[in-house]
């Protein structure tokens, strides 16, 4: 009977890890990546961005944000497109404000940068 109660405690921390694991991996799938081939592109156009970088004209801007959408890992494609959408009709309404800053505190995460309106815990 011993035997039979250790199998089964065996059994239970075996599901209750299979199940931490199933968790651990819902939690981060959705998460973008922190290394993708075009990494270096990405931070380079996140640069631009920084808080006392250069001024920059409205096109010039949205050719940033262009440059960051073309070369942003899949994972930000929508939240990319969103953005892009709503400078170019010039409505802020259109996008999110609370992703916005997700993706603010991604890129100065992944990047290294200070973007204005932005603090990466």
């Amino acid at each position: 009977m011993r035997s039979g109660k250790r199998i089964a405690a065996v059994t239970a921390s075996a599901v209750a890890l299979v199940a931490a694991a199933v968790v651990a991996v819902a939690v981060f799938a959705n998460r973008p990546p922190s290394d993708w081939p075009q990494k270096a592109e990405f931070c380079a156009h996140a640069e631009a961005l920084e808080v006392g970088s250069l001024e920059r004209t409205p096109e010039e801007h949205q050719a940033v944000l262009e440059g960051l959408a073309a070369t942003a890992p899949d994972e930000l494609a929508d939240e990319f497109d969103d953005l892009l959408h709503s400078v170019e009709h010039q409505d802020p309404s259109l996008m999110d404000e609370d992703r916005i800053i997700e993706v603010g505190e991604y890129m100065e995460e992944t990047c290294g940068v200070n973007l204005p309106g932005v603090t990466a815990a």
